[in-house]
């Protein structure tokens, strides 16, 4: 929150979450923060952008349009905590080391690509979702999103951003 988010902008947004039956507490508030920070001033209307904040326990779509941040939803079970589950229990090992080592490198082993795999198709179509969603509200369908931005510690995932690129066919990169 100490990238110029101001508390109003929290309350806000912590009083949208309320109102959605969400609890605050467990809110990624990084992300609202992430929103409000990486603003693009040189968007046409109807343009899109998407950022992506994979944290252990919920994934944050944050959709921009024309510069300006419009949507923020929360998704429980595309996380990175859901990622370690399903590589834990292809290689039937819950050695906390040994999952994440199995997260950020390359691999071989078949067991993992399968988890890596399921979990990508599950994050895609969460991403493809929160946009439709979005495209539905408005009047007139914007264009398709200029780009789709990886944030938090799930953007770490090995080959996660050129998978997405791949499903999404939206230029996909890891904020910085």
């Amino acid at each position: 929150l100490l990238i110029g988010v101001g508390q109003k902008q929290v309350d806000t947004q912590l009083e949208v979450l309320h109102k959605a039956g969400l609890n605050a507490a467990g809110a990624d508030l990084a992300g609202m923060a992430s929103l409000k920070a990486s603003w693009v001033a040189n968007r046409a209307p109807g343009m899109l952008d998407v950022l992506v904040d994979i944290g252990q326990d919920v994934t944050s779509v944050l959709i921009h349009e024309g510069g300006k941040p419009y949507a923020l939803t929360l998704h429980r079970g595309t996380g990175g905590g859901d990622l370690d589950k399903l590589i834990g229990t292809a290689l039937q090992d819950d050695a906390q080391d040994r999952i994440i080592k199995e997260k950020v490198s390359f691999n071989r082993d078949y067991r993992v690509q399968q988890a890596m795999d399921q979990y990508a198709f599950k994050l895609t179509s969460t991403i493809q979702g929160a946009v439709d969603s979005y495209q539905r509200t408005r009047p007139e369908p914007a264009m398709p999103p200029a780009g789709l931005t990886l944030i938090g510690g799930g953007a770490l995932v090995h080959n996660l951003p050129a998978t997405l690129q791949e499903a999404t066919g939206w230029r996909t990169m890891t904020g910085r």
